[in-house]
C-alpha cells in the first residue's frame, strides 16, 4: 500500500492579483506613527478614517470613498482628544457615525 498525503489542494490556486491603478489609491496621507497594538484606519462603504499625527494631542482624518488620488496635506482633521488616539471605529448600522478612543482615557 503506498503512502499518499490527505491534503486539500486550493480552490484559489489559479487566481491572481491586478495591479491597482493610481487613480483608485489613496496618496499623501500622513499616518500616525505611534499605533501601539491598534488598527491606524477604518473604513465603510461610504467612508475611510484614519489616524494621524498632530502636535498638542490626537486627531484623525475622515476621507470619502469616492474621492480617490492624492490627498491635499491641509486636509481637515477630527481633533477632539488630548492624548493620541488608540482606536476608531465606525458604526456599523449608520455609516455617518465614528467613535474614537485615546490615551487621556476619553472615547
Amino acid at each position: 500500500m503506498s503512502w499518499r498525503p490527505t491534503y486539500r489542494s486550493s480552490k484559489f490556486r489559479n487566481v491572481y492579483g491586478k495591479v491597482a491603478n493610481r487613480e483608485h489609491c489613496f496618496d499623501g496621507i500622513p499616518i500616525t506613527k505611534n499605533v501601539h497594538d491598534n488598527h491606524f484606519c477604518a473604513v465603510n462603504a461610504k467612508f475611510l478614517a484614519i489616524v494621524t499625527e498632530s502636535a498638542g494631542g490626537g486627531s484623525f482624518i475622515v476621507i470619502p470613498v469616492s474621492q480617490a488620488g492624492r490627498i491635499d496635506p491641509h486636509h481637515p482633521k477630527v481633533c477632539g482628544h488630548q492624548g493620541n488616539v488608540l482606536d476608531i471605529k465606525w458604526n456599523p448600522f449608520f455609516e455617518n457615525i465614528i467613535a474614537s478612543c485615546s490615551e487621556d482615557s476619553s472615547v
